[in-house]
């Protein structure tokens, strides 16, 4: 059992790294990765090999590398958060940057090797925060504001359970109140994903999604209209000739096959890396067309992880009446 949580604790940081591209939309340094990935790499054997009870020397470089390259991974966010299109982006930025904080933080307490007096390790609780935190951010809620106040508000009330124990029990022990606070802040967070998951379930059983906003303005809106009816789209950004005089015919031509783009739309070199640099550059994870002479696009950054099929096909259906809106 050991064994295995040595192993996943080693592939960690690497999984975070590449979470924490995808939230940016870029690619660390070569070298950042190379340094993350064989860190994995050894100490994964690792925790193959030495069996269950590390020697302090491999325990305490497993510990400097877990430190170490959870530490660049928020330097490269913390460095690149400004790189965001929009507020939305650079909060969820923000929130994964300090999800990743507080996760270090905690992770620290289960190297019981290098400080056997700890009454309690706090590890498990880190990796909750961090996988509600980065739920959150693939279902487009939650902000720095928001994770630290649910953080302040479960602190607050185990707190308050453990004082009401003493005041009940005087007698119970140091150790055993620091573990009764571990577990019930461990079921808060359960009980917050939970919350989410039900309130994503509703949002999406009820909301209104970019259609059904669409559908409201009336049969002869403008294209101004259309991609002001719903806060995905209003916060987009046109990208026209001038956007796009740095490329070339035959890529813009490329680009106008498609009416809906990310980056998993092209295969060919060329093409794929002159959309990964637009992306980039506008913040954007999807680009739509408006029209095709002359071309224009909206660059829009939907605020999520990964690609969702569902909202591809309403952004198609977007794409086509935003077309015959601006041909009218």
């Amino acid at each position: 059992m050991v064994n295995i949580i040595m192993a996943s604790g080693a592939i960690m940081p690497f999984l975070i790294l590449l979470i924490a591209e995808e939230v940016l939309r870029r690619h660390a340094k070569k070298y950042i990765k190379l340094f993350v990935l064989v860190g994995a790499g050894i100490f994964f054997a690792g925790a193959l090999f030495l069996g269950a009870v590390w020697p302090v020397f491999w325990l305490t470089l497993f510990a400097a590398y877990c430190a170490l390259s959870l530490l660049i991974i928020t330097l490269f966010l913390i460095k690149n958060r400004n790189n965001q299109n929009s507020l939305f982006e650079t909060k969820m930025v923000d929130s994964f940057t300090i999800a990743i904080a507080v996760c270090s933080l905690l992770v620290v307490t289960e190297f019981r090797g290098l400080w056997p007096n700890i009454p309690i390790t706090l590890g498990a609780i880190g990796i909750l925060i961090f996988v509600n935190t980065t739920y959150a951010l693939s279902s487009e809620k939650g902000s720095p504001r928001e994770l630290l106040q649910d953080l302040a508000i479960i602190s607050l009330s185990v707190t308050l359970l453990d004082i009401a124990i003493l005041i009940l029990r005087p007698g119970v022990g140091f150790n055993l109140m620091m573990q009764v606070w571990a577990f019930a802040f461990a079921i808060n967070i359960v009980l917050l994903g939970l919350y989410r998951n039900i309130e994503n379930y509703l949002d999406a059983r009820f909301g209104k999604n970019l259609l059904e906003k669409i559908s409201e303005i009336g049969d002869n809106s403008s294209l101004n209209e259309i991609i002001s009816a719903h806060p995905l789209t209003s916060s987009g950004k046109i990208l026209g000739l001038k956007e796009l005089q740095l490329y070339d015919d035959e890529t813009i031509s490329d680009f106008l096959q498609e009416r809906v783009i990310n980056r998993e739309t092209y295969t060919k070199t060329k093409t794929a890396e002159a959309l990964s640099n637009l992306l980039d550059e506008t913040g954007a994870n999807y680009l739509l067309r408006l029209n095709r002479s002359p071309a224009k696009f909206l660059a829009i950054a939907t605020g999520q992880i990964g690609f969702d099929k569902k909202l591809d096909t309403e952004l198609r259906i977007f794409t086509l009446i935003a077309e015959r809106a601006g041909n009218d």
